[in-house]
């Protein structure tokens, strides 16, 4: 049966080559059918030997189609490295040159990888008092940054501490939010802005903080173009969260 032929191979397209789900099947066979009562087009009957075949071509789509994890691209330090090249940041003085938009957004994607942060944990921009420092006997600073208890549409986030040991490297996550916090909040020591402004705020022309944080739509634009300027597949890109 020729129809027959023609649904089975168009299901296989579908499902193998375009790489739908086999569960929107159901929804075009629905449509196929009331197109061909209305234009009267020949079309296998319900419950007839074409149409037993056809469900069995859909059920074995079904059985073989792959529902592995859609899992989110890792930001790697690999990767990492790549986006501060892309930004034409090779050494700690390329960063400390970077404007404050660009220094902000940098810094907010270092501390993010070197902590783990959800992003439900930093959209809100998170505040100056949730960073600290401290320098053991050996004169090694640490960063610390206080991730505030948080809940997303799944389930909460508890508070915790992040360390980040600072060096002088372009990679370290510590050296970038000292530097970030030296320049842009009034000191890393003791900031002189108010302890609940936005750690990554929007900033004023004149340079001066706001209190309304850098918005979640600005860094993921923002972070998904860097990582294509840096190589990334747009596969990968797609899939970063």
């Amino acid at each position: 049966y020729k129809g027959r032929d023609q649904l089975t191979l168009w299901c296989t397209f579908w499902c193998k080559v375009c790489e739908y789900s086999p569960n929107t099947l159901k929804d075009h066979f629905t449509a196929f059918t009331r197109i061909a009562r209305e234009r009267s087009m020949s079309y296998p009957q319900h419950g007839s030997v074409g149409w037993a075949q056809i469900k069995d071509c859909v059920r074995g789509l079904i059985k073989g189609w792959d529902k592995g994890v859609n899992r989110a691209t890792p930001l790697t330090r690999k990767w990492l490295k790549r986006m501060l090249l892309a930004m034409g940041v090779r050494t700690p003085d390329d960063l400390r040159a970077l404007a404050l938009d660009a220094m902000t957004f940098m810094v907010r994607i270092l501390v993010g990888q070197a902590c783990f942060l959800r992003m439900v944990e930093h959209r809100d921009g998170m505040r100056v008092d949730d960073v600290s420092f401290t320098t053991n006997l050996e004169g090694q600073t640490t960063a610390i940054l206080r991730v505030k208890e948080r809940k997303d549409k799944i389930r909460m986030h508890r508070e915790r501490l992040c360390t980040m040991p600072v060096h002088d490297n372009v990679m370290s996550a510590g050296d970038a939010l000292k530097v970030y916090m030296a320049r842009c909040h009034g000191g890393w020591r003791e900031p002189v802005e108010p302890k609940d402004t936005p750690l990554f705020p929007i900033w004023t022309a004149r340079g001066q903080a706001t209190a309304v944080p850098a918005s979640e739509y600005y860094f993921k634009t923002g972070l998904k173009a860097l990582a294509s300027a840096a190589g990334m597949l747009p596969a990968m890109v797609a899939k970063l969260r």
